[in-house]
C-alpha cells in the first residue's frame, strides 16, 4: 500500500508508516457520516406535527441508536439499527482480528438552541456510533437493543402520564397562538366599541329628553308672555304714524320691519315709538311687516313675540294755520304758525308766495306796523308741499310824539354835532353851516324799519345856496323820539 503521508510503499500489515510514522489505517472520515446523520436527526426534531391531543404510544417502538455494524453482525442486528453502506475507503483503526466493538462518539452538529418548552415532549437522542463493521468487529459483542428499548418505553410511559396530568399548552410564538391572541384582541375591541356606542346613545337620549322638556317650558312661557302694540294686525293707517311696543313684564324687545325674525345681534332694540311719515311711503301705500321678540332681561332667552302686518297710506300735507286772524290791530302782537308734526313751515311777510327758499319758521312772528300780508306753507319730510295759507294784518299804533317833536330832536342833534349854527332858519328857510354853506330839512314821511315806525327826515347840504352837495337821512322813533341814521335802498329805508 502507499503511505498518504510520504508516498512510500509499505506493507499492508503495517499500522504506521516506518518511514514518516503516519498512521496507515486511519479513522473513517466522520464528517461525512456526521453530516448524513445530523440531517436525518434535524429533520426528525424540526418536523413538528400540528398541535393535537397526544396519541397513544406503541410500547414496541424503541428509540433507535445510531449504530454502524459489520457484515458479520448484520444478521443479528436489531430491526431499528440504521445500516450504512460500507465505504470502500473507510479504515478503522484497530486489530483486524479483534471482535470487540469500537464505540465512537460523533460530535453534535452545531445548531440554534430550541426553546426549552418546545423540547419537553421530544425524544432525546444521543448520537452514539457503535462501529462493529470493522477489522476489530467482534461477532460475539453484546447487543444493547434490549436495554435501549426498555429505557425508551419507560420514558414514553412517563411523558404520556405527564401530558395527561398537565393542561395542554400552546407555544405563544406559534401562528395559532398569535392568531388566537389577535382574535381575542379584536373581540375585546368590538366589546369596547359596543359599550361606547351604547353609552353615547343613552347620553343622547337623556339630553334629548332634557332639551325637549326645556323646550316645552320655553314654549309655555312664550304663549303666556305677550307684547302689546297700538296697531292691529291687518289694520290700515295714514302717515304720520307712531307705533308703540310694550311687554307685560320687564324685558328687552328687538324688532324688524322687513318680515325677518329679529335677533339680539341683527334686530333693532326698541327704546322709543317707531315713527312713520309720508316720506316712508313709496307710492300710494306701504305694507309693513312688524315682528318683535321679547327677551329676558340680561339673558338671551326668548320669552314672547309679536307678528303684525299693517298698511300705511300717504296723507295730504295739511296747510299751516295762524293763531291770529286777519284784521286791524292797535298794539304790538306776535303771530304763531302751526302745522302737522314732522312738517317744516316757510313764510313771507311782504305778500309774496312762500317756498322752501323763504324764511324758515322758528318761532312766533312779530306783527308789523302797518298793513302787511303774512303767507306760509308746510313741507313734510318726503318733500310734499301744502297749500299756501295767508292773512292780512294792519297794525295801527298811535304815535307818542308828533312830527314837530321829531324835527326838534333832529335839529338839536345837528347843532350838537356843529353841522348847523342854530335851530333858526334864514330868509330862505335854510340853516347856516359853520364855515359856510347851508342845510335844508325835508319831511320824508314815515317808514317801518325792523317793525319800528320812524319819522323820516331828509337833510341836504348846499355849499352855494342852490346846489345840493350831499344828502343825509334820519329816522325818529314815533314812540320814543330816538334819532337814528337811515340809508335809502330803492323805495325802502334801512338802518344806516
Amino acid at each position: 500500500m502507499i503511505c498518504k503521508g510520504c508516498g512510500a510503499d509499505v506493507s499492508s500489515s503495517e499500522v504506521f508508516c516506518p518511514n514518516c510514522g503516519a498512521p496507515l489505517r486511519v479513522t473513517a472520515d466522520y464528517d461525512y457520516i456526521q453530516a448524513e446523520i445530523g440531517v436525518k436527526v434535524d429533520q426528525f426534531l424540526n418536523d413538528e406535527p400540528e398541535e393535537m391531543e397526544p396519541a397513544a404510544v406503541d410500547s414496541t417502538l424503541t428509540e433507535p441508536e445510531l449504530t454502524i455494524i459489520g457484515a458479520k453482525a448484520a444478521e443479528e442486528a436489531p430491526a431499528n439499527t440504521i445500516r450504512i453502506p460500507r465505504d470502500p475507503g473507510l479504515n478503522i483503526i484497530g486489530d483486524p482480528s479483534s471482535q470487540t466493538p469500537f464505540k465512537a462518539e460523533i460530535p453534535e452538529k452545531p445548531r440554534a438552541e430550541k426553546p426549552k418548552e418546545n423540547l419537553e415532549n421530544t425524544i432525546s437522542i444521543t448520537r452514539t456510533l457503535y462501529v462493529k463493521d470493522s477489522i476489530f468487529a467482534d461477532e460475539d459483542a453484546p447487543d444493547f437493543d434490549d436495554d435501549f428499548t426498555e429505557r425508551i418505553e419507560k420514558q414514553q410511559i412517563k411523558k404520556q402520564s405527564e401530558r395527561k396530568a398537565e393542561p395542554k399548552r400552546s407555544n405563544p410564538d406559534s401562528r395559532d397562538a398569535k392568531r388566537q391572541a389577535a382574535e381575542r384582541a379584536r373581540k375585546k375591541k368590538k366589546t369596547i366599541i359596543l359599550i361606547a356606542v351604547i353609552a353615547a346613545v343613552v347620553i343622547a337620549a337623556v339630553v334629548g329628553i332634557i332639551l325637549a322638556t326645556s323646550g316645552k317650558k320655553e314654549e309655555a312661557k312664550e304663549e303666556s308672555f305677550q307684547i302689546l302694540s297700538n296697531v292691529e294686525n291687518g289694520g290700515s293707517y295714514s302717515a304720520p304714524l307712531e307705533v308703540t311696543l310694550e311687554g307685560e313684564q320687564e324685558c328687552r324687545i328687538f324688532y324688524t320691519l322687513d318680515g325677518s325674525d329679529p335677533t339680539l345681534e341683527k334686530g333693532t332694540k326698541y327704546g322709543q315709538p317707531i315713527e312713520f311719515s309720508n316720506k316712508d311711503v313709496t307710492g300710494d301705500s306701504l305694507e309693513v311687516n312688524l315682528i318683535a321678540f321679547a327677551y329676558k332681561k340680561d339673558a338671551s332667552v326668548k320669552v314672547g313675540e309679536l307678528r303684525i302686518t299693517f298698511t300705511l297710506t300717504k296723507s295730504a300735507v295739511t296747510p299751516p294755520s295762524f293763531d291770529l286772524a286777519s284784521g286791524d290791530y292797535w298794539e304790538e302782537s306776535y303771530i304763531t304758525i302751526t302745522a302737522d308734526e314732522g312738517s317744516t313751515i316757510y313764510y313771507t311777510y311782504d305778500g309774496s308766495t312762500p317756498s322752501e327758499n323763504s324764511t324758515k319758521y322758528t318761532g312766533p312772528v312779530e306783527m308789523k306796523r302797518g298793513n302787511y300780508v303774512l303767507s306760509a306753507i308746510a313741507v313734510d319730510d318726503s318733500g310734499e308741499v301744502s297749500e299756501v295759507t295767508s292773512s292780512v294784518y294792519n297794525l295801527i299804533i298811535e304815535s307818542w310824539i308828533s312830527y314837530d317833536e321829531a324835527l326838534g330832536n333832529v335839529l338839536n342833534m345837528l347843532v350838537n354835532e356843529q353841522m348847523i349854527e342854530s335851530t333858526e332858519t334864514d330868509e330862505n328857510g335854510y340853516y347856516k353851516v359853520p364855515g359856510g354853506g347851508t342845510r335844508r330839512i325835508i319831511n320824508g314821511g314815515e317808514a317801518v324799519v325792523d317793525n319800528t315806525n320812524y319819522y323820516v327826515i331828509q337833510v341836504d347840504y348846499l355849499n352855494d345856496g342852490s346846489n345840493v352837495q350831499a344828502t343825509s337821512y334820519y329816522g325818529v322813533n314815533d314812540q320814543t323820539g330816538e334819532v337814528i341814521r337811515l340809508n335809502r335802498s330803492g323805495m325802502n329805508y334801512v338802518l344806516g
